[in-house]
């Protein structure tokens, strides 16, 4: 029995739904299951009333009071202990976009602190420039992003993280006015249509496409030059104002599959009514984007908070990569698998 068993059980019982928790926890909910399961065989009681909806048993309202007392003192215990060791002291540098930060670093920033509550964790701009040199000098503690952007050397370590699918959007009004019904280019939505099929429709780029920035991955860059004969630049870079003007017909969008699925639980109004979505495709080939993170060897040997770190980032790319396959495309039209009954 651990505290990790205790901690998702309280969460559970805070929204009584293990498909809102997993989401909100950025884990799965085959996770979720597996320590309330183990909960369950180690009291040897049923904590949950599954149908008609989920609610506690008798036992279940005992077991939560005590997974807090629990929880509670366990937790005061590992601030006591940091505080004796002076992990305050200690600060941690990530280096990715303010996009992608926004997914990831709230899910990891909430378990990393269940251990090291007074952690500092910084996080500075991800761009083409990152070099090794900013790894090793201990500048940057962690890279998280595209694995083209960051080489490897003999002092760096790169894991990869997840393949994120490429997806393009373009509002339903501009699709009908430039191809009619189409009903063969929607129902290739989800196995992907190439992009020279929108060729003539302008591509709305949210930087200049430069080597300055890591808002697209290289190769993506090279496609979406040769693919669309007009490309509309803006500095502008949040994706709620990039799908407005797509909205509105200024042109066809890029995002990953991992934006999508965040934009998607946070505005699902709003982007299943406007939009048709396509898995991307260029010469045959459906486009991805390799996430890694790169990091210098010498830190998990000498620091356990930054092993730490490295950890549960990756359980929560993981569940990032779990979410995006509850992603499909159905004629242009985007749902979650679990919202169809599906598990």
């Amino acid at each position: 029995m651990t505290s990790l068993n205790y901690y998702y059980y309280i969460e559970v019982c805070k929204d009584m739904n293990f498909t809102v928790t997993a989401r909100r926890l950025y884990v799965s909910q085959q996770s979720i299951s597996r320590h309330i399961e183990a909960l369950e065989n180690y009291y040897q009681t049923r904590l949950f009333i599954r149908k008609p909806r989920l609610a506690l048993t008798e036992s279940g309202r005992e077991v939560l009071k005590t997974a807090q007392l629990i929880f509670d003192a366990e937790r005061q215990l590992k601030q006591t202990l940091a505080q004796m060791s002076d992990q305050s002291a200690e600060t941690i540098v990530v280096a990715s976009t303010a996009k992608r930060a926004s997914i990831f670093l709230p899910a990891v920033m909430d378990k990393i602190w269940a251990d090291y509550p007074n952690l500092s964790i910084s996080r500075v701009a991800s761009r083409s420039q990152l070099t090794v040199e900013d790894l090793l000098s201990g500048k940057v503690d962690f890279h998280i992003g595209y694995r083209n952007n960051m080489s490897s050397s003999n002092g760096l370590d790169i894991h990869d993280l997840m393949q994120d699918p490429v997806v393009f959007a373009i509002s339903r009004s501009l699709f009908h006015k430039t191809f009619g019904e189409a009903a063969e280019i929607l129902s290739r939505s989800e196995s992907g249509v190439d992009l020279a099929v929108f060729r003539n429709i302008p591509f709305l780029a949210n930087t200049q496409l430069s080597e300055t920035s890591e808002s697209y991955y290289p190769y993506i860059q090279d496609v979406i030059r040769s693919c669309f004969s007009r490309i509309r630049a803006t500095s502008i870079s949040s994706l709620d104002t990039m799908l407005d003007m797509c909205a509105r017909e200024s042109g066809i969008i890029y995002l990953s599959k991992m934006s999508l699925y965040d934009y998607l639980t946070r505005n699902p109004s709003f982007t299943k009514k406007h939009f048709y979505y396509f898995a991307a495709k260029y010469n045959e080939k459906n486009l991805a984007m390799n996430m890694a993170v790169s990091f210098r060897k010498s830190i998990l040997h000498t620091s356990p908070c930054h092993r730490r770190f490295l950890d549960i980032t990756i359980d929560v790319f993981k569940a990032i990569d779990a979410n995006n396959h509850q992603i499909c495309f159905d004629n242009g039209n985007v749902t979650l698998l679990n919202e169809t009954g599906i598990t």
